[in-house]
């Protein structure tokens, strides 16, 4: 799904979304505000069979309204280097999208997918939930799409960046659509040969 964002983008708009959330499938245990919109992204689709380690909390932290306080620094070049700025955030983007989608027919691919993205430290969390997640998959018939719906890089340095996306997590059970969820995600990548690789994944 084409994100609209375009370069190192304002990132007050995935904030402020308003989307409407739909209720989180029966029995997910997961957290609901009054309203009963989820107060997790990940949590809500880690209910319906999402990768393990995201709803385990192994991949992701979840993080206050202060989780920007502090980041930039003389430093960041996001609002300088326009060409690496587009490329970090169409690179997290990507890996948002492959680490959080799957397909119980594609597991295999798509753990494969998922690993590329992955700082080594990240992938060892990530193996340690491969088989648990396989089992909770094909038992569901379960299916997971996430896509970026925009993003804006928040810090960019010679090593390392930081990005924030508004994420949007649709999902299927049984070839039935089921629930979708929305939310902001934050991204810390690594540089790593010359390729950006994600170090950590932070709820908003």
């Amino acid at each position: 799904m084409p994100s609209e964002s375009a370069g190192a983008e304002n990132t007050t708009d995935p904030l402020e979304t308003g989307d409407t959330v739909e209720n989180p499938p029966s029995g997910s245990g997961v957290e609901t505000d009054s309203d009963g919109a989820p107060k997790s992204i990940v949590l809500a689709a880690g209910g319906i069979g999402l990768v393990a380690l995201i709803a385990a909390g192994v991949l992701v932290g979840v993080h206050g309204p202060g989780a920007l306080i502090g980041k930039a620094s003389q430093d960041n070049n996001a609002f300088i280097d326009s060409a690496g700025t587009l490329a970090v955030q169409d690179r997290a983007e990507a890996a948002l999208a492959g680490i959080f989608s799957y397909s119980y027919q594609t597991l295999d691919e798509d753990f494969d997918t998922a690993r590329a993205f992955l700082t080594e430290s990240m992938r060892e969390d990530y193996e340690s939930t491969i088989e648990t997640t396989r089992q909770a998959a094909e038992q569901r018939e379960a299916s997971v799409q996430m896509a970026v719906r925009r993003s804006g890089v928040v810090s960019l340095t010679r090593d390392a960046a930081e990005v924030l996306a508004l994420a949007v997590v649709s999902t299927e059970t049984g070839g039935i659509p089921d629930q979708q969820f929305s939310g902001p995600i934050l991204v810390d990548l690594a540089l790593v040969d010359g390729e950006w690789l994600v170090d950590a994944i932070r709820e908003r």
